[in-house]
This record gives C-alpha cells, structure tokens and sequence, in this order.
C-alpha cells in the first residue's frame, strides 16, 4: 500500500560508470520510462524516472553506480517532513498559539499631548469594548466606531485614527479649535501677483484700472479699493475680484539616453508567515517570480524560541530599463517639462504654449531649455494703509 502512494512520484538519479549511454540503451529492454536525460560526459548522466522504476534499475545495474539526487510529487513531501520534523511540530503548536493570541488586544495606546482628551477618548473606547485583553475588531467595525466617536464629540474631535499594530492598538486625535473667526473687511486693492498679460477679469468689487490684453508688472494695481470723487479720495472699499494673465517661465530639464527605474506598482499582497532560525514557511501563496518590496510587522514573537509570527506586504516592483535615440529622449524631455509646469497649475490654471528655444546633446543625454507660456490666476490683494 505504501509503494502504491508513491508510484507517481519521480526522482532523479545520477548514473556513474563505464559508458552511460550502453546503460541507458540497456534499461528500455525492461520497459523503463526516462523522462529527461542530462548528460554530463559519457560517464556521467542525469535521469528522471518513476520511483516505482529504481527498484528495478537498483537490480540490473551492474558496475554501475546510482545516487538519488532529488525527490518530486508526494516523496519531496515526505522528506521534507522527516527531515524538518521537529521545526514542523514546533511550528504547528507555534501557529496555533499565535493565531489565538494575535486576535487579541493586550495594549492600548492613545496619542496626544492633552490629557483630559486621553481620558475622553479612552472612556469612549472602553463603552465600544476597546481595551486591553479584548478580541480585536475588524476593519468595518473600527471605522463606525471612529465615526461614533466624532459624531458624539463634535466640539472636541476633530479626526481620529484606530490602527492596529500587532497586538496593539494605537490610537491618534486631532483636537478641534473652536475660536472666533475674525473678518477679513479691510480696505484693500486687487493687485498682479506677477509680471503677465491680463486674459480675464471678473470682477467683483471696486474701480477697474486695468483692461484684458493689457501688460502688468508684478503688484500694480488692477482693481483698486479708493473710492474717488473729483481725484479726491473720499472712501476705501474692499476690491474683490479675479483675474487670470499670460505668464511665462524657462524650464530646464535634462534626460539620459539609458534609463532605468525600478518602479513599484499600487497593487499589494498580504502574506502571513512563520519564521524559525533561517527558515520561513508562507501560510499563503504569491507569485515569487517578480520582484518585490516587502514591509514586514512582527505579530507575536517568542522571547525564548528564535521563533515569531509576522505579516508581510509585498509591492511588485516593474523595472524599466531603456535606451533612447535622440529624437525620443528629446520627446521624454519635453514630456517632463510640461509635468513640471503642469504639477504647479491650479483649477482653471493650463498650458497655453510651448517652445524649445535650446538643445544640447551630450554623450549620456540631452540637455534641453524650454519656453512655456501658461493661463494662471495672477490675483493677489494688497491693504490699503488707511488713517
């Protein structure tokens, strides 16, 4: 019955003596099935067989020397089994020991400088039965007691954050400031943030002085906030507005003719895990193939056995590697120019246009100068020193 499991297992044996291929030719007169065949000289080879064959090839070999090199199928198993018996036991009664205590709480810490917010905060946990030596929660079920908590202390919390470490639970507050709000109704003029031509003007409040197309340095005045009468100054009000001008900027950028980035992707894979001395044993499968990052949180570990239980997330890292011609590092370049610009812009804020006013090509990359004209809200306000 024992031999019957293991019958579609294979093996692979190494074959030394005389001439190997004699041998190997030799074996198909005893209906012998050979798998592959690795030959290292003509007295040397690799075969894989069944392990129901070397029994037979054990017999008839002659002169001949056989020696198993690697098992396959449910014979791998069981040697690994018996050779890493004890670190298997040891982890079994280690996996069962921390999976019950890792779904408990032991500790809670809660973060912030005020005290009397601690202790509000801590009392609110322990009514959703969030203390020490609990069962922890689930993610769903942290989130509506975060929100439980704001919802009643609305005055006093402005954000909190339960985050479970381990067998720890770290607690973080943003407290609320309530203050009195003060008004913001000086007089003031609406004045050109930077040197641009005026695109658009929506106004709002005061004395237009400036018109579209019209050039304007860096804090004239577009709209003012001086209420004239005969040139005479007789009130000041508070000119609001908006205004959007063509600016300008030179953008220097540099890009190689070889690339290489290691990026690492969004898409994320927790595995659970059990490590003794050098060992580690997945609970959990992933594709080892790609490379990845890992970022490893210790659950539990034994502070007598090298032993510990931890949970890894794994970021499979895309690796770019690249060579450009001229043409299309110069394009690349261009690209990352106008990432640049464009990472500044605000709502309503876009490129108007572009040109490439300097090229240099050198042995490891282009070096390029750009002009950039760009639509962006040049408003600033300015107060109006009054007596």
């Amino acid at each position: 019955m024992k031999k019957k499991i293991f019958d579609n297992s294979k093996i692979l044996i190494k074959i030394e003596g005389k001439n190997v291929n004699n041998f190997l030719k030799y074996l198909k007169r005893f209906d012998i099935q050979i798998f592959k065949i690795k030959y290292l000289n003509y007295k040397n080879a690799f075969i894989l067989i069944n392990f129901q064959d070397y029994e037979k090839i054990s017999r008839i070999k002659t002169t001949y020397s056989l020696t198993i090199e690697k098992y396959y199928g449910l014979l791998k198993i069981k040697k690994i089994i018996l050779t890493k018996k004890i670190f298997l036991i040891c982890s079994f009664f280690g996996i069962l020991i921390l999976f019950f205590l890792s779904n408990f709480i032991f500790e809670i810490e809660i973060i912030h400088s005020n005290n009397q917010l601690r202790e509000l905060v801590k009392k609110e946990l322990y009514l959703n039965d969030i203390k020490p030596f609990s069962f922890r929660k689930k993610f769903n079920e942290l989130e509506e007691i975060e929100k439980k908590i704001i919802d009643l202390n609305k005055n006093k919390i402005e954000w909190i954050e339960i985050v479970r470490k381990g067998t720890k639970y770290i607690v973080k507050i943003q407290e609320r400031k309530i203050g009195d709000e003060k008004c913001d109704d000086f007089p003031r003029h609406l004045v050109a943030k930077k040197s641009a031509i005026i695109k658009k003007i929506v106004f709002s409040n005061g004395e237009i002085l400036k018109n579209v197309e019209e050039y304007v340095n860096k804090n004239d005045i577009i709209i003012s906030g001086n209420i004239k009468i005969n040139e005479n100054i007789v009130d000041f009000v508070k000119a609001s507005g908006k205004v959007f001008g063509e600016v300008w900027y030179n953008v220097n950028v540099e890009y190689p003719f070889t690339y290489y980035e290691e990026k690492i992707s969004k898409k994320e894979k927790g595995v659970f895990s059990i490590s003794f001395l050098n060992n580690k044993i997945f609970l959990s499968t992933f594709d080892k193939k790609n490379k990845y990052i890992s970022k490893k949180t210790v659950l539990l570990r034994d502070n007598i056995l090298p032993l510990y239980f931890s949970f890894d997330k794994y970021k499979e890292v895309k690796i770019i590697d690249e060579v450009y011609t001229v043409d299309e590092a110069v394009s690349k370049g261009i690209e990352l120019a106008f990432k640049k610009i464009d990472f500044k812009l605000k709502l309503n804020e876009k490129i108007l246009d572009y040109k490439l006013i300097e090229q240099e090509n050198k042995k490891d990359k282009v070096v390029l100068k750009l002009f950039f004209s760009v639509y962006e809200d040049i408003t600033k306000y300015l107060k109006i020193e009054t007596e």
